[in-house]
Order: structure tokens, then sequence, then C-alpha cells
């Protein structure tokens, strides 16, 4: 059937869409002011844009299980909106799908959400209870920005980027943990966070952007994790109590010296020991998950990695989205080979694990019984492999660099790279030809040098996660 779509405006009180109709076109209710009510059957999968901007009388909606995405704009102005249930079949919520909803008072994003568009919640004022997706990467710019309301927030271990502004005006936020896998806060994230005494930053976190903290006028001290190489300038300017900085890393960069943290109070920097560090830590009150070796969020010691390697933070990543565990409780043996097995599973793991729609496997060499079967179906399934030939996938052989990076851009729905391939070591009919020109228009991959991506060779543990956590982490 046709989208729905309406030019009544303010003359429609309620909507009742009637069983068969499997969309509301762009803009469909925009204006309708006076509608107190809109029932919504479980045919219909697709929601405009600006679906119902602007329905000013709008209270409450309940979606149906069959949308996939809340598109951009599609609530934004309902301002007596004070109740949304969001189904768990959505994945994604686009830029702005509720600012402005000022009676919202808490919503739960279900797990099988990844993506949430800038500014989504934007000066939803009476939100105060908000329960985040496990499956959400990113915190994006200006995501909560001006919910006033909010009194705390538990980030997700899977958040990789809190982005610029995202919790900025949050003038009721007391405290709030950044897990380890959060690699960057972005510029002004939690700046004019006027009530907020305490932070927990946990050891994994990498970069702390200019004006993070600015204008949080409560926060009297904090304390930095061994892993915080980098404090941007002025990162907690104009927080007037804010007596004492501790980086548990004397080697941390801090953008213009002291002189910058020096304008807002801060009269030391230390650079910590582990025991000082960690007294420190216990006596503001900051949850580190752990301290010494620790290369993830989740709480697990792996002794055979190295901090400053470059798979760390994927490593912590993969770890706490529960796309792979060590071999062991203290190895992760990141220069162990990967099979096509394991390989096939990451991807799906990271995927959000979805149920293959058969159970017949076309491969002999795939036994329902092993951990890899439901990957592979899915796999499958989606055109992510067809196997070594048509009967056999060979899960116990190594997978190579030219194979996985196939596999990613076939997930990917095997998007044009963009740019010149700079690799000499690429034949012209290999299959994983157009994989790797758009693995490097990504920064995905760089190759083991400026032109040699080596597309027969092995891939380790540590590419793998690498790999994965560039497709899917950042």
């Amino acid at each position: 059937m046709a989208p729905w779509k309406s030019g009544y405006g303010g003359k429609i009180l309620s909507v009742v869409i009637e069983p068969g109709v499997t969309s509301i076109g762009d803009y469909a209710f925009q204006y309708c002011s006076n509608m107190t009510s809109v029932s919504i059957p479980n045919t219909v999968q697709t929601i405009g844009v600006h679906a119902f901007t602007n329905c000013s009388s709008l209270r409450s909606v309940e979606l149906p299980g069959s949308i996939k995405k809340i598109p951009d704009y599609a609530f934004r102005n309902c301002h007596v909106m004070e109740r949304i249930v969001i189904p768990d079949s959505v994945t994604a919520i686009g830029e702005q799908a509720f600012s402005n909803c000022y009676a919202l008072t808490s919503v739960r994003i279900p797990d099988s959400v990844t993506s949430i568009g800038d500014s989504a919640f934007h000066s939803c004022k009476n939100l105060s209870q908000i329960t985040l997706s496990k499956g959400l990467t990113k915190i994006r710019n200006a995501t909560f920005a001006d919910c006033t309301s909010l009194v705390s927030i538990a980030i997700p271990k899977c958040v990789s980027v809190i982005e610029e502004n995202a919790f900025t005006g949050c003038t009721a936020l007391t405290f709030v943990s950044i897990p380890g896998s959060v690699h960057t806060i972005g510029t002004g994230a939690f700046a004019a966070c006027s009530k907020l005494g305490s932070v927990a930053v946990n050891i994994g976190v990498r970069t702390i952007s200019g004006s993070a903290f600015a204008n949080c006028k409560a926060l009297e001290s904090i304390v930095f994790p061994e892993t915080v190489s980098t404090i941007g300038f002025s990162a907690m300017n104009n927080c007037n109590v804010l007596a004492d900085v501790y980086v548990y890393n004397p080697k941390c960069s801090i953008a213009n010296g002291k002189a910058t943290l020096g304008k807002t109070g801060v009269t030391t920097i230390y650079g910590l020991d582990e025991s000082t560090a960690k007294s420190y830590a216990y006596q503001f009150g900051y949850a580190f998950e752990s301290l010494g070796d620790a290369d993830n969020s989740a709480g697990v010691s792996f002794t055979d990695t190295e901090e400053t390697a470059y798979y760390m933070g994927p490593v912590g990543w993969a770890v706490c989205c529960g796309i792979t565990m060590g071999i062991d409780a203290t190895h992760f043996a990141p220069n162990q080979l990967c099979t096509r097995g394991q390989v096939v599973t990451f991807l799906w793991r990271a995927c959000g694990s979805p149920e293959p729609k058969s159970a017949s496997c076309p491969f002999v060499d795939v036994s329902p019984s092993r951990y890899y079967y439901k990957a592979v179906l899915w796999a499958y399934e989606n055109g992510i492999t067809a196997g070594i030939d048509a009967t056999h996938f060979k899960p116990d052989d190594t997978v190579t660099r030219g194979q996985f990076v196939t596999f990613l851009w076939r997930a990917a729905g095997k998007p044009a790279g963009s740019g010149r391939n700079p690799f000499v070591d690429l034949r012209s009919n290999g299959f994983y030809v157009d994989a790797v020109g758009w693995a490097v228009s990504q920064a995905i991959t760089a190759g083991v040098d400026a032109t040699h991506f080596q597309p027969e060779t092995p891939c380790n543990r540590a590419q793998v996660v690498t790999f994965l956590f560039r497709c899917f982490g950042n």
C-alpha cells in the first residue's frame, strides 16, 4: 500500500491507521497540533522523516515491533509527549528524533539499537531516567545536551567515543563513570554540568578533549588513569572549586601545560605511581574497574598484551562487547592466527548475533554442534561468504587478510571505496580488490606497509579485533 500521508494539519484530533498500511510517509502528520493520540498497526514497517514533528498535543506513542528505525526528526517538538515505547526491533534512532520532547520523563532504549543520531534527545528537559542500549558504540554530538533533569547515566561498556557536547548542560547530573571502552571524551562532552561533583575515568580512556569538563562548577578533583595521554585545551576551564588533577601518567600531554589549568584554580598536576593512584582513587571515591596491567573495561587482565600496542583499545572493546574473550583468563594471544570459523563468529557477534533464517547449512564440514554454526549460516544467507566451494566452508583453515577484509566489506553491503589503491601486491582479478580499496578509504587498514597489503598472509587475533573495532567500534 502507499505511504500514509495527511494534509489536515491542526484539524486532526486522533488517528487510527488501518491494518495493511506498511509505511507512514515523510511529514505525514507534521503540524497536527491538536492530535492527542495515534494508533499504529504492526503492518507499518517504516516511518518517514518529520512524520510527527510539531504534534504538540501528542501524549504517548507505542511503536509496533515491525519498525526497524526511528528516523530523523520523527517526534521533534512533541512537547507534551510523556511516554514512548521503543520496541526491540528498532536498530537505529535518527538525528533529533525526540528533541524538544519536554514532557518525556523516562526512556528505555533496547539493546538492539546500535546507533543514535546527533541531538536525538536534545532539550528533553524532564528526562530524568534513561536506559541506554548495551549495543551502542557511540554517544553522538549533543545527544543528551540540555537534558536538565538527568541525574545519572550508565554509559554502556561498548561505547568507544563520547562525542562533542554529548551531555552539555545536563545541570542535574551529579556523577558519571566513563568505562574503559571509551577512548575519547569529546570537546565539551560534559561542559556546564554544574552539579557534576564526581567523575570516574576508567583505564582505557586515552583522550580528554578541550573543554570536556568546562564550567563544571561543583567538580572538586579528578583522577585520570595511566592510559590518558592527552588532556585538551581548557578541558576543565572555570571549574571553580577544582583543586587538583591527578594524572596516573607522568608523560601525559596537557594542552598549554599548567597555565591552561591554572586559570581554573587547579594548583597541582601529579604523575602518580600505582600505589599512589590507588590511594587517591579510593580517597575521592573513584570506582576504577581495574588498575595495573588491565587492558579492557571488563575487568579482564591479560599478561601477554603490551600497554602501548596498537591493538589495546580494540582488545578492550572486543572483550567488553562480548565479541571475544581471551584464550584463557589471563591470555589474549594477540599473535595467534585466527581460523575462518572464529572470524565469522566474531563478525556475527559484532553485528548483534542475529538469528539465521534457515536451519539448513549447505556446508558438510560445519556441524550444528559447533560454536560457529549459527554465524556461518547467517554469513551464508547474507552473502558474506559462499564457502571455499559449494559444500565446504573449511572452518578450521587459517583466515587470510584478504578473506577477512572481504567478509567485512560484504557485511557492510559492498560499498564503493574512494581514492587510489596504494598496494602493489594485489592481483587485478583478486576477489578482495574492491574490499581492500574500501577498507583503506575507511581507515580500517593501512596495509603492512605503504605499498603492501599481503592479502594471502594469515590474520592474527590482534589484527582481527583491530579491523573489527575500526569497522564497528569507531
